[in-house]
């Protein structure tokens, strides 16, 4: 199959799907159009790449045999996506929209013939949340800290992202020669003239009548710079197979259906190196090492080209606390810090050289508040039990110990000035959609202690949609951050 097929054709099948759903081996199977010999390998793969985890496995008969216990094992598993994003398997592909993204239960995968059908809500928290996973991991994509887990994940879509974009912001790479000549425009030369040149005496001083420029002219025929706009169209094509250009807002671009096809990878590679080795520019340094990067990844691609495509996150939970940091504006979370402990032996005093640090703290007119995001979302109450999927009690007394410490004198170091006092205590998670019509922020409970009397923590969810636009946007939410303040004073 030549890369140019591969890219237009490749695409059989979309599912919509959400994270955190129990679903049955043969959902998961059905979605990506898996034969029964292939299951349990490509089960096993799917928990492996942390696309999704085993969250129930049904007790076989007691008189079955070991071989048959385990022949049963994944036919009685439920699993779930724990993976927001896209995953496309040989061709098939899932949407997997987060767990917040209550409007329809999904309680089965759903299948759709036509590959784009999709609600305009569904496609809106869709796209927000793919471009806050596209900010997400672009700053540890170009630093190279990518989490050992996430890699797979968005590794190659996420350089195809960047290349595309790259390419929308600044143009093609443009290789740059340097002519000199005599008397020409550019730049005057004066030790290559002093050294070349013989000059005229008058008056004591040297008279040069020729003097030696320097002009530099771009080369738009340059290897480098074909090979460039053969990459952005061959990204583009794939991105907008997957539909990543619409959902991310992609510019588009009119590619000449000029690709990769039978090219020599090692050729290609050779000239990026030895340009790289010539160049010295930041900007084109960066250009050729994306270049560099898609080249060594090209032939696992071009071999079995549609087998996998990903681009998610699998710790939505570190970008939710990430995307409340940074939107609500965090004002003294690295000037504070609670003393560490004191050991005393013998003759000898030590002190721990960690400290505790709370999460998430800004200052307001009113006093201090002390947050803590959380990616969790309750499920319905039973009885007198406290709903699952709410903070534990090791999270519930460290946030009470931060408020304490800040109450206390000599408890904490502050290198930022005093603690405005009241201090207000509060964990944040995302609201469910369903319930995000009324206010950006709404109060779900209140927590109290024995052990803090006097203290207490407001449990506020939050509209996920307005943090996580205002993250992708790279903006602040002053509105949301003024209601959480009206909430908690």
């Amino acid at each position: 199959m030549s890369a140019q097929t591969s890219h237009r054709n490749f695409i059989r099948s979309l599912a919509w799907a959400r994270e955190n759903v129990g679903y049955s081996a043969h959902n998961i199977c059905a979605i990506f159009q898996i034969t029964p010999s292939e299951k349990n390998a490509f089960l096993e793969k799917l928990q492996f790449r942390h696309i999704i985890r085993r969250v129930n496995t049904k007790r076989a008969s007691s008189q079955d045999s070991e071989e048959e216990d385990f022949e049963r094992y994944h036919e009685n598993a439920e699993y779930a996506f724990c993976y927001a994003g896209i995953y496309a398997h040989k061709g098939c592909m899932a949407y997997i929209l987060p767990k917040f993204a209550d409007t329809q239960k999904l309680a089965e995968p759903e299948l759709h013939k036509d590959i784009f059908t999709a609600s305009v809500e569904r496609k809106s928290i869709f796209e927000h949340t793919l471009k806050a996973i596209r900010r997400y991991h672009s700053k540890r994509f170009a630093e190279s800290e990518l989490i050992e887990q996430d890699k797979p994940h968005c590794h190659d879509l996420m350089l195809m992202v960047t290349i595309v974009t790259d390419f929308a912001e600044n143009g093609e790479y443009h290789a740059e020669h340097q002519i000199d000549r005599i008397n020409g425009a550019g730049r005057y030369m004066w030790a290559h003239t002093i050294n070349k040149k013989t000059a005229l005496i008058q008056h004591g001083a040297p008279v040069y009548g020729d003097i030696i420029t320097r002009h530099r002219i771009k080369a738009h025929h340059h290897p480098i710079t074909q090979l460039h706009k053969k990459v952005v169209g061959e990204c583009y094509s794939l991105l907008e197979q997957l539909g990543l250009t619409d959902l991310l807002g992609l510019p588009t671009y009119h590619q000449d259906d000029v690709f990769l096809e039978n090219e020599d990878r090692n050729y290609l590679l050779y000239l990026v190196n030895t340009e790289l080795s010539q160049q010295f520019d930041t900007r084109r340094r960066h250009v050729l090492e994306l270049l560099k990067e898609y080249l060594s990844q090209y032939s696992s691609r071009h071999a079995q080209f549609a087998e996998e495509y990903t681009f998610g996150c699998s710790s939505l939970h570190m970008l939710w606390e990430e995307a409340c940091r940074e939107v609500l504006g965090e004002d003294d979370s690295d000037q504070i810090q609670i003393q560490p402990p004191t050991w005393h032996m013998n003759t000898q005093t030590c002190k721990e050289a960690a400290s505790l640090k709370p999460d998430m703290i800004f200052r307001t007119e009113d006093g201090t508040c002390i947050m803590d995001a959380k990616y969790y979302i309750p499920l319905e109450k039973r009885g007198n039990y406290v709903p699952k999927g709410l903070p534990g009690v090791s999270d519930i007394t460290k946030q009470f110990l931060y408020q304490w410490a800040l109450l206390t004198p000599n408890a904490y170091i502050s290198t930022n000035g005093e603690i405005r006092k009241p201090i207000y205590n509060a964990f944040l998670m995302p609201a469910p959609l369903s319930i995000c019509g009324t206010s950006p922020v709404i109060r779900y409970a209140t927590i109290t202690m024995p052990l803090f009397p006097d203290l207490k923590i407001e449990t506020l969810q939050i509209s996920p949609i307005d943090i996580l636009s205002s993250y992708a946007k790279y903006e602040k939410a002053d509105n949301i951050r003024t209601q959480i303040t009206k909430q908690l004073s």
